[in-house]
């Protein structure tokens, strides 16, 4: 008997042989499977182009909801139906958290946050944890705590504050009975997290959290978090934290005592980087900053949220440290306490040498003492404030700067744009309000406005060699 074999090629032996013609081809399979290699840059363009067309379709649906309403606003019931209408029942879900929606692509797990306008303003992916409540990892550079979901984030902040509870691998919960500063560990985000955002949570109903909010009542984990006194500042940490590019968004903090995403003076942060914010963080009686209290660097650290005190200092981004490096507000930071200062991204004490370096503010900045629109000042004129700038409003009762309200060692290669305004018997000046060592390079546009102005400085420079010093 003749045996005969099929004709075809198995896939295994074309795709051995179309490799092995790549390869006399001169292409190596390096340049296939590298991270910029052939395939992984296919797979990119196929995601990006899955992205494309996700937002085209959310383009769609949300400009029919808003022709289907008389008053041109979008509703989540008529978003959710226009979807359901371009694409499939199911493929998609739509959530309303206030000011924004939220439009989920079940499939690929990604979301895309509307505004009420209708302008897509955000994307990301849901987010996964296995764990949450759990920091995974040990601590060490090459294997940090991870902080993945916000549960995750409320238990870092249970542990630097000895208070609330840590969960364990079983999920079940046990009550924190010691102080952890995280003393020369490191730590990271994962995720950008949005507190008003249910994709941030593994579980947003959980109670089991208790009252962090302190109104007297146990309500949902992410009720917890955006109303009364709102999230818990992590407090007094002494290790490395790295954000990772991502944002805390939508954070709420309104309390009595210092207000801010890290706060704590009696051990530094390591170092702070690659982290941002945006949100309201308010203090009635005492400090209010963005980013952190007090860090030996800060580092690429941005500002989104409105900061403000009624008793209290305020700062976009760190209260003070040694170095500030590649940081920007974009929030209002407001005191209205008496003889309170205000600076766009610091505003110094405590540190015996300030250095600040590629900063720039562009919120509006008031302070009732000294404020300027990168930092209010320091206690001696040991603060150096290197190519920054700033486009807000500034506005405050005594030495009020561009740049630096009052006590500089050097300004340099900086320049100011916005309105600065001293009221009452003070200095207002483009770039500082008072006494600066050194200020060379600098410009001012802005209009300024107090009894004793200038476009450079309101008070004590002389000039030399065509420098301020």
């Amino acid at each position: 008997m003749k045996i005969c074999k099929e004709s075809g090629i198995t896939l295994v032996a074309l795709i051995v042989t179309i490799i092995i013609l790549i390869i006399l081809a001169g292409i190596s399979i390096g340049v296939l499977t590298g991270d910029d290699g052939l395939i992984n840059n296919a797979n990119n363009a196929k995601e990006q182009t899955e992205i494309a067309n996700e937002k085209e379709i959310v383009d769609r649906a949300t400009i029919n909801a808003m022709g289907n309403n008389p008053r041109g606003n979008i509703v989540e019931d008529e978003l959710q139906s226009e979807l359901d209408r371009i694409t499939n029942v199911g493929d998609t879900d739509v959530e309303d958290n206030g000011d924004e929606f939220e439009v989920l692509f079940i499939n690929t797990k990604r979301y895309y946050t509307i505004n009420n306008q209708g302008d897509i303003v955000d994307e990301g992916e849901i987010i996964v944890d296995t764990s949450p409540g759990i920091l995974t990892g040990d601590g060490t550079k090459d294997n940090p705590y991870v902080i993945t979901s916000i549960e995750d984030l409320v238990v870092f902040s249970n542990m630097t504050n000895n208070t609330g509870i840590k969960l364990n691998e079983d999920g079940t919960t046990k009550k924190i009975t010691e102080q952890d500063s995280f003393t020369d560990k490191y730590v990271i985000l994962e995720n950008t997290l949005n507190f008003n955002s249910n994709l941030s949570y593994v579980d947003n109903a959980r109670k089991d959290f208790g009252d962090i909010n302190n109104d007297g009542v146990v309500e949902s984990l992410k009720q917890e978090l955006i109303t009364g006194t709102g999230f818990i500042p992590i407090n007094n940490f002494n290790g490395y934290f790295n954000g990772n590019n991502h944002e805390i968004k939508n954070i709420y903090i309104n309390r009595n005592s210092t207000a801010g995403l890290f706060v704590g003076t009696n051990k530094y942060i390591k170092t702070i980087e690659n982290i941002g914010i945006t949100g309201n963080i308010t203090s009635v009686q005492s400090v209010a900053v963005g980013i952190c209290e007090c860090s030996n660097l800060v580092n690429n650290c941005w500002n989104k949220a409105n900061i403000t005190s009624s008793g209290g200092n305020v700062a976009g981004v760190c209260r003070y440290s040694p170095a500030i490096k590649g940081c920007y507000n974009t929030g209002n930071v407001i005191t209205t306490g008496e003889e309170c200062v205000a600076g766009g991204i610091t505003y110094q004490d405590g540190v015996s040498t300030v250095s600040i370096e590629n900063c720039y503010n562009k919120g509006n900045i008031t302070g009732t003492y000294y404020t300027g629109g990168i930092s209010a000042g320091h206690g001696s004129m040991t603060t150096k404030v290197i190519n920054c700038y700033n486009e807000g409003n500034i506005a405050g009762n005594n030495s009020i700067g561009g740049i630096l309200g009052t006590n500089g060692e050097s300004i340099e290669n900086c320049y100011n744009l916005g309105n600065v305004t001293a009221s009452g018997n003070s200095y207002a000046g483009g770039i500082v309000g008072s006494s600066s060592k050194l200020i060379n390079n600098c410009h001012n546009e802005g209009n300024i406005k107090g009894n004793y102005s200038g476009g450079i400085a309101g008070f004590c420079l002389t000039r030399k060699n065509n420098k301020f010093i």
